[in-house]
């Protein structure tokens, strides 16, 4: 796969946005990651917002077409992104 920025996501937030776009429910995500179901919602909220979307589909939809740069993201001089992460 390419390169792609993940808005500086902690490593949580990508376990549990990967999780989400592999299709795996709230439960599933908290059971996996040990982690309690409103623990999930809170990062889903918290990811939503750096991906600027307000549900499920949307952020998927974002990740799929590889819409990943919101304007907030910092650029180098050399304008490639910071923070960037192989997949």
């Amino acid at each position: 796969m390419t390169t792609r920025n993940l808005f500086r996501l902690t490593p949580r937030e990508e376990q549990v946005l990967r999780a989400l776009v592999r299709g795996e429910t709230t439960r599933r995500i908290a059971e996996a990651h040990g982690i309690g179901r409103q623990t999930v919602k809170n990062y889903l909220t918290t990811i939503y917002e750096k991906l600027g979307v307000s549900c499920r589909a949307q952020a998927i939809e974002r990740l799929r077409l590889g819409i990943l740069t919101p304007p907030w993201v910092a650029r180098d001089a050399s304008g490639d992104d910071r923070g960037a992460i192989a997949d």
